[in-house]
């Protein structure tokens, strides 16, 4: 795991079924993807290739996988 890879807060604890999905610089279609498809209690494990000038995850995506019923969310971008 890449060590910039940290919880977002001190004793931030993430636990659950691994989603894993790559997406290309800039383009988050398969994190809408992943949520669609993500059974209740996943963890979605994101590959952005550390691309930094655009977000990838926003208001659309967290009110969509609050009602999967996905666990969290651990991205490198």
């Amino acid at each position: 795991v890449d060590p910039t890879i940290r919880p977002a807060w001190p004793g931030a604890k993430l636990c659950g079924l691994v989603m894993t999905v790559d997406c290309p610089p800039g383009d988050n279609l398969m994190l809408h993807q992943a949520v669609a498809q993500a059974p209740e209690g996943a963890v979605l494990v994101a590959a952005l290739g550390s691309y930094m000038l655009k977000g990838a995850w926003g208001e659309i995506l967290t009110v969509a996988a609050q009602q999967r019923g996905v666990a969290g969310l651990a991205v490198d971008g």
